[in-house]
């Protein structure tokens, strides 16, 4: 059985995902130029 001791709660998990997306859309952002050159997007 589940340790619920152990469990995250909802509000850590949406927290994490939270910033997960928005270091990921930064990165995205900050390597568009690069990631256009690698892939020959105009």
């Amino acid at each position: 059985m589940t340790n619920l001791e152990r469990r995250f709660s909802l509000q850590t998990i949406l927290a994490f995902d939270a910033t997960t997306c928005a270091a990921m859309g930064m990165l995205l952002v900050l390597a568009s130029g690069t990631i256009a050159d690698l892939t020959a997007i105009q």
